[in-house]
């Protein structure tokens, strides 16, 4: 999700995802252009596989079912190779990431939460292997959720115009009367833009309708 890439951006202070964040842009326009592709469906998945650790062959997948873009062995290898180049700061955070997992046999997320890793220093690749995505993937996911959770703690408690009706990953949705939905809008967005400190912003995109689907619209 676009939290999690903010997430990342802020864990890792990668130059380059900083630089996009506060000046407005967008991190999927910026890693399209910085790889000369054609499509933003590609440099979407591109950001995500990477920030996932996923391997060319599990990128090619994704790529093909969910997107219907064939690309070639050599060019996935590619796209995954030169993200490391391009967004060597956030390389740096994940190769530090498995540094202190492999010390310490854990990561945690921002409040403390700790995922304990038992088979990080493991002989076996695949289970090694395991452990590092399960690290730093505690480090993004495990932040985001943390931060959703104080939101929606915020929410419950400071907000009565409108009720927490439940969390999709990094969506809330409330429910309330018309008459007060600009009202619970502006507080809804204020809790999710400044609960945390970051060192970039913090955007949440506020929508209503008179059901989900028209406000994803």
């Amino acid at each position: 999700s676009q939290a999690e890439l903010r997430v990342l951006a802020h864990r890792s202070q990668d130059p380059i995802m900083l630089d996009v964040y506060r000046t407005g842009r967008d991190l999927h326009d910026e890693t399209m252009k910085q790889h000369g592709l054609s499509q933003r469906k590609i440099a979407k998945t591109t950001n995500f596989g990477w920030i996932y650790r996923q391997g060319w062959r599990t990128y090619q997948k994704v790529l093909l079912f969910k997107g219907k873009i064939r690309r070639s062995d050599a060019d996935c290898k590619a796209d995954l190779k030169k993200q490391d180049t391009i967004y060597s700061g956030a390389m740096s955070f994940f190769k530090a990431s498995v540094r202190f997992a492999q010390e310490y046999g854990y990561t945690e997320t921002v409040l403390g939460r700790r995922r304990h890793l038992p088979d990080i220093n493991s002989k076996e690749y695949s289970l090694r292997s395991g452990s590092e995505r399960m690290g730093f993937n505690v480090e993004i996911q495990g932040d985001v959720a943390d931060m959703m959770k104080v939101m929606m703690i915020r929410c419950e408690n400071e907000i009565s115009e409108a009720d927490l009706l439940l969390q999709v990953h990094d969506e809330l949705v409330f429910e309330c009367p018309i008459e007060l939905v600009s009202e619970a809008m502006i507080k809804i967005k204020d809790i999710m833009e400044n609960t945390f400190e970051m060192s970039i912003p913090f955007l949440a995109d506020v929508q209503s309708g008179s059901s989900w689907g028209d406000a994803k619209k």
